[in-house]
Parts: structure tokens; C-alpha cells; sequence
């Protein structure tokens, strides 16, 4: 499962590149996903013409609790390096769930969405 990451706001490249290292850095995400950060022309909705896109690539085993692990460090990197203003788009497949806060109940509606998308994709739910 592949998932995209785009931080939303205006936000300075060095702010993405903060947020790819500490996911690489948690163990946690590191367990179950390989992070990467790569330039990408941004979406016709969106502002600006480049986008630092953060892309995590998860083993089909694992990719619904190594989602919970990524919102988890997502929260984690907003309190510790003073990032409360930003919101992240996580997306794959043309869903997208946005994320605040990384709340309880974020964290619940993001891996219910997966959940669905991973079990459309691997054949256990019907199209």
C-alpha cells in the first residue's frame, strides 16, 4: 500500500523535509514502511506549482496499524517542533482524508478509510 503526504498551508520546504526525517526516524514507522520525499507538480486545485510530496510505501501486512504508527509520529513532530498551524492530506487511490490534529478521532476515521481501501484492493470486499 503507498500513501501520499502533502503538508497544506504555506508551508516552507524545510518544514516538509523536517517532517520526512522524523518519520524516517521513528521506530515505529520504520518497522513497517519506507519514507521517501520527492518534488511533485502540485494538483490543479492546489496553489503554487510545487509540492514536496512525502510518499510511504507499506507492506500489505502491515499497512493499517503502520498507518495508526504514521499519525501517531505526525502528532508527535506538531508538538514537538512547534507545527501546530499546519494540516497534512494523506491520500491514496483519489481518497483523501485531511488531518488538523492528529486526534483520537482523526487517527479512528484515517485507518477506517484505509481499512476499506486495502480490503477493496486485495480482493476480501466486493467492488
Amino acid at each position: 500500500m503507498e500513501l501520499q503526504f502533502r503538508l497544506v498551508g504555506d508551508v516552507p520546504r524545510a518544514d516538509v523535509s523536517s517532517l520526512h526525517r522524523w518519520l524516517e526516524r521513528d521506530e515505529e514507522v520504520r518497522r513497517s514502511a519506507v519514507v521517501s520525499l520527492a518534488d511533485a507538480r502540485s494538483r490543479p486545485d492546489d496553489m503554487g506549482g510545487v509540492a514536496d510530496i512525502i510518499t510511504v510505501i507499506f507492506a500489505d501486512a502491515g499497512a493499517v496499524a503502520g498507518i495508526g504508527s504514521l499519525v501517531i509520529a505526525y502528532r508527535s513532530w506538531r508538538e514537538n517542533c512547534g507545527q501546530g498551524g499546519m494540516s497534512l492530506v494523506i491520500e491514496q487511490d483519489g481518497q483523501r482524508v485531511t488531518l488538523t490534529g492528529g486526534s483520537e478521532e482523526e487517527l479512528r476515521q484515517v485507518l477506517e478509510t484505509f481499512a476499506r481501501l486495502k480490503n477493496g484492493h486485495d480482493g476480501s470486499r466486493a467492488s
